[in-house]
C-alpha cells in the first residue's frame, strides 16, 4: 500500500477496508452501480445484482489497481464541490462543524467523501462520522414506512371512491332507459289521444248529418229510427269524450313524472361530476405523496447528481424563510408542515378562527414570508384578514382551491419560483 506524503488526500485503497462498504453504498447510487458493470475495465458479469456489484466494487477498492485508481477518479470528480470546500479545513473540530452544517442541508454523500479522503481526518472523527451515517439510514427507513402507510390509506380510499363512482354510473345509466321507456310510453298514448280526437271528431260529423236527415223524413218509423240511431251514437260519444277526459288525465300526470324524472337526471349528472371531482383530486393527493416518498427515497443520491441548479425541494430554495398556512384540515397539519419543512421553510399555522384566537392571526401574518390559504377549509373572516395584511405589506400570498396536499405543493412551487 503506497504512503500518505505531507497533506495529499489519501487514496480510496488507503482508507481502512471496514470502511470501504460504506463508501460504496453512500456515494454511488443504484444507476452508476449498473453503469460500472457494463464498463469493460471492471469484467463484471452482466447477470450480476446491484448487492453484487456492490459487494465486488468493496473488495476492489482494498488494493491499488486500474480499476481502485478509475473509480477514486470517479468520485473525486462526482464530490469536487465537496473535496474543494473541505480542502481549506485543517482541524478536526473543523471538519466535524462543516459535517454536521451539511447533515442539516442534506449534502451527506460528498461530504462523507471528502472527509474520508481528506489527510487530516482523525481515527476518533472517521468512527464518528461513520456512526452518524449509520443511524441516518435508520431513520430512513422509519420515514419511508411511514409514507408507506399513508400512501396505502390514500389508494385504499380512491379505490373506495372509484367503486361508488361506478355504481353511480351504473345507477344513472339505468335510470336513463327507465326513463327512454317512459317517454316511449308518453308518445305512444299522445298519439292513442289524438287517434280518440279524430275518432271523436268523425262521430260528431255522423251525428250531424242524422240531424239533418232526421229534419228531412217525415215518416213516424222512420223518424223513430233516426232517433234511435241518433241516441246510440250520442251515447257513444259520450263514451268517447270520457275517455279523451281520462286519456288527458293521464298525460298530464305522465307529463308531471316526466318533469319530476328530468329534474332527478340533473341531479344525479351534477353528484356523478362533483364525484369525479373528488376522485381526481384524490388522485392528486396520491400523486403528490408518491411524490413525496420518491424524493425521500432517492433524496441521496438525486440531489448529489444534480450539482448547481437544482430544483429539487432537498436545495431548500426556501430556506430561511416562514411560511404561513391559514385554515386546512387539522389531521393533514403534520404532513403540510413536513412538505414546507422539506424546501427548507419555517412552517406556521393558523386553524383560520375556528379554536385560535382571531387576535394572533395579524401578527403571525406580520412575521411571515409567504402566506397559504386553502378557500374549501377557512373562515370568511381569516380569508378576508390575510387579503388586506398580505396586500398592505406586499406579502406573497395564495389562495388555494383546496386543502390537499397536492394545492400546497403547486403554490410552494410557484413561491419558489
Amino acid at each position: 500500500m503506497d504512503g500518505i506524503v505531507g497533506n495529499t488526500r489519501k487514496k480510496i485503497w488507503q482508507i481502512a477496508s471496514s470502511y470501504h462498504c460504506s463508501i460504496v453504498g453512500i456515494c454511488l447510487g443504484r444507476k452508476e452501480l449498473r453503469q460500472l458493470k457494463n464498463k469493460k475495465l471492471y469484467g463484471f458479469d452482466s447477470s450480476l445484482s446491484d448487492y453484487l456489484i456492490h459487494n465486488k466494487l468493496s473488495s476492489i477498492t482494498t488494493l491499488k489497481s486500474p480499476q481502485s485508481r478509475a473509480l477514486h477518479k470517479l468520485l473525486d470528480t462526482k464530490y469536487r464541490l465537496a473535496v474543494k470546500r473541505y480542502s481549506v479545513l485543517s482541524t478536526s473540530d473543523d471538519l466535524e462543524k462543516q459535517w454536521g452544517q451539511d447533515c442539516k442541508e442534506g449534502a451527506i454523500a460528498g461530504s462523507y467523501w471528502a472527509i474520508m479522503t481528506h489527510p487530516d481526518t482523525s481515527n476518533n472523527l472517521v468512527s464518528r462520522i461513520y456512526g452518524d451515517c449509520h443511524m441516518l439510514s435508520y431513520d430512513g427507513f422509519s420515514s419511508q414506512k411511514r409514507e408507506n402507510r399513508i400512501l396505502t390509506r390514500f389508494r385504499e380510499e380512491n379505490r373506495e371512491l372509484a367503486s361508488r363512482l361506478e355504481k353511480k354510473q351504473d345507477d344513472l345509466s339505468a335510470e336513463r332507459e327507465n326513463q327512454t321507456a317512459e317517454l316511449r310510453r308518453i308518445k305512444h298514448d299522445r298519439s292513442e289521444l289524438i287517434r280518440q280526437r279524430l275518432e271523436n271528431e268523425g262521430l260528431r260529423k255522423t251525428n250531424e248529418e242524422l240531424m239533418a236527415k232526421l229534419s228531412r223524413k217525415t215518416g213516424r218509423d222512420e223518424l223513430g229510427e233516426l232517433k234511435g240511431h241518433l241516441e246510440i251514437e250520442r251515447e257513444k260519444g259520450r263514451c268517447l269524450t270520457l275517455q279523451v277526459e281520462t286519456l288527458d288525465e293521464e298525460r298530464k300526470d305522465l307529463k308531471q313524472s316526466y318533469d319530476s324524472l328530468s329534474m332527478l337526471t340533473l341531479q344525479q349528472e351534477e353528484d356523478l361530476l362533483e364525484a369525479e371531482e373528488i376522485h381526481i383530486d384524490q388522485q392528486n393527493e396520491i400523486e403528490s405523496l408518491e411524490l413525496i416518498l420518491t424524493a425521500q427515497m432517492q433524496s441521496e443520491s438525486s440531489c448529489n447528481e444534480c450539482g448547481e441548479g437544482c430544483e429539487c425541494p432537498m436545495n431548500k430554495e426556501l430556506g430561511g424563510k416562514t411560511v404561513l398556512y391559514v385554515g386546512g384540515q387539522h389531521k393533514m397539519i403534520p404532513h403540510y408542515r413536513q412538505m414546507v419543512e422539506s424546501y427548507g421553510a419555517e412552517f406556521l399555522h393558523h386553524d383560520g378562527g375556528r379554536e385560535s384566537s382571531r387576535h394572533l392571526l395579524p401578527k403571525l401574518l406580520s412575521g411571515a414570508d409567504a402566506v397559504f390559504c386553502p378557500v374549501d377549509c377557512v373562515s370568511h373572516d381569516a380569508c378576508k384578514c390575510v387579503k388586506k395584511i398580505c396586500k398592505r405589506y406586499s406579502k406573497p400570498y395564495v389562495m388555494m382551491r383546496s386543502s390537499g396536499l397536492s394545492s400546497l405543493a403547486k403554490s410552494l412551487n410557484e413561491i419558489r419560483h
